[in-house]
């Protein structure tokens, strides 16, 4: 861009004036550009400079309070050896001879004060855990005592039915190892040992023998549904053949 002329701001004699009028509008509005242009680095406060735990700065202010109850332990123990000294059988000036019996004495630790704070709060804890279990009144649920009285008296219930059941099996069963038949125990022999024992055996019998025996009666023979061992209507037969006419 050419520069202005203050003299003859819409430019010399032979010049284009238009041209020149563009220019200066142009650069009024560059100028006006670059007043209006923001900067690119965020110069305004961070939003971190308003933070507590930035402000208030918790760690530097612990490590002082550190230092300064390490520097109290220290002058107290200071004080402490200076005071048993003192105190001694001879408050002369210590000798040589005595340094040993000096350096010998019971040393406290630097947390030896924590430690007493500590054990005094765990015995007070403790009397009052003490205190409640002594004071704690027993008791017990009833409702929960009457459930399991229950639940013990149906198991104890289905133990003696499972059991009496099972002798009842066993007992009309013949002995392991026995080949004789169940139908020969009306024999002499048998009524002599058990004379309480009936002529007439009572014998356990599946659903399909007692059907097969009635089909035998009524001259009939079981439908092939029936003979099936799989059969979902088996039970169902025995009523079926009692309740028909007799052939």
């Amino acid at each position: 861009m050419r520069a202005v002329d203050l003299r003859c701001p819409w430019g010399r004699p032979g010049e284009d004036c238009l041209q020149r009028k563009r220019e200066i509008k142009a650069r009024n509005l560059h100028h006006k550009r670059l007043s209006e242009v923001r900067a690119v680095v965020d110069c305004s406060e961070p939003t971190t400079a308003n933070m507590a735990h930035l402000a208030i700065r918790a760690r530097k202010r612990q490590d002082a309070e550190d230092r300064r109850y390490k520097i109290a332990n220290e002058n107290r123990l200071l004080m402490e050896k200076m005071t048993k000294i003192m105190d001694g059988p001879n408050n002369n000036l210590v000798k040589s001879s005595s340094t040993a019996s000096v350096l010998s004495r019971d040393k406290i630790g630097i947390n030896d004060p924590v430690r007493r704070r500590q054990t005094k709060r765990i015995k007070a804890e403790n009397r009052v855990f003490a205190r409640r279990l002594r004071d704690l009144a027993p008791y017990y649920e009833r409702r929960q005592m009457d459930r399991d009285h229950e639940q013990q008296r149906r198991y104890l219930q289905n133990i003696s039915r499972s059991r009496s059941l099972e002798l009842r099996v066993q007992s009309q069963h013949p002995p392991r190892g026995s080949t004789a038949p169940r139908a020969e125990n009306n024999s002499q022999n048998y009524e002599e040992e058990h004379p309480t024992a009936t002529s007439t055996n009572i014998v356990v019998r599946t659903a399909k023998q007692v059907r097969q025996d009635v089909a035998k009666e009524r001259n009939c023979e079981l439908p092939w549904m029936f003979n099936s061992p799989f059969s979902i209507i088996n039970d169902r037969l025995p009523l079926t053949l009692a309740s028909s006419p007799a052939m």
